[in-house]
């Protein structure tokens, strides 16, 4: 069996209430991968630098992150907090991190 690769999804056809905007941020979120970057070992990453746990981190960005445990995906709103949480600690000290999320251009 082979495995197919999971595509980015954007919107193929806008709905109503997507704005050019909405749909050029959609974009840029998907062509950085922010929802699958974020795995168990990257979520560890960031709890080692913080020198905190994975609970405390929860507590921090108000959402679960244990679900990396379960194999799960990390909703977009906890990617994005911990996207950057990531870049405003870790830019300095590696290079895999987004450094600006907000560069829409």
């Amino acid at each position: 069996m082979t495995q197919t690769k999971k595509t980015k999804k954007i919107p193929k056809k806008p709905k109503s209430d997507h704005t050019s905007a909405s749909l050029l941020i959609s974009a840029r979120y998907a062509k950085l991968n922010i929802r699958s970057r974020w795995d168990k070992k990257r979520v560890d990453r960031l709890c080692r630098f913080l020198n905190i746990t994975r609970f405390e981190l929860e507590t921090l960005v108000g959402s679960k992150v244990e679900r990396v445990n379960e194999g799960k995906r990390l909703n977009m709103t906890t990617c994005l907090l911990l996207t950057l949480l990531e870049s405003t600690y870790l830019r300095n000290y590696t290079k895999d991190v987004v450094e600006n999320i907000f560069n829409f251009s």
